[in-house]
């Protein structure tokens, strides 16, 4: 398996993971404990504390991304480009999504949010970065 496309796994399984962890789990336990009835969430609302509602807006801004990233790495696959410097920003790409959904979900602060946007940045560059590789 080529690192890139370890890494879109990998974003794909860290995506799935915030999903499993950050929003099925808690709704899980709260039915299972009977403070909520399975049918009290609404499809696209943003519920529950700071925190909770952090969580989907993170995991929402994964699946928003990750067809992209996806994409791209896929199609760099099959036209068989390739090479360390394609390695390295697929890499650089997975960790700052990581590095990105951490502060999301850790602050909402000013502070935070800038980060947050670094984060977002460095991926997006890194896939611009991945696309110029193809083109050339």
């Amino acid at each position: 398996m080529t690192p890139p496309i370890a890494a879109a796994i990998f974003y794909a399984g860290w995506t799935l993971a915030i999903a499993a962890l950050g929003i099925a789990a808690p709704r899980v336990v709260q039915v299972l404990l009977r403070r909520k009835p399975a049918n009290s969430w609404t499809g696209g609302a943003l519920e529950g504390p700071p925190l909770q509602q952090r969580i989907t807006r993170a995991h929402a801004n994964c699946v928003e991304n990750l067809p992209v990233f996806a994409v791209v790495v896929f199609g760099l696959h099959l036209a068989q480009v390739s090479g360390p410097t394609i390695d390295q920003l697929a890499i650089a790409v997975a960790v700052a999504r990581v590095g990105q959904t951490v502060v999301h979900i850790a602050s909402g602060s000013a502070m935070a949010v800038n980060v947050r946007f670094t984060f977002y940045l460095a991926q997006i560059v890194c896939i611009v970065a991945m696309v110029a590789m193809a083109v050339v």
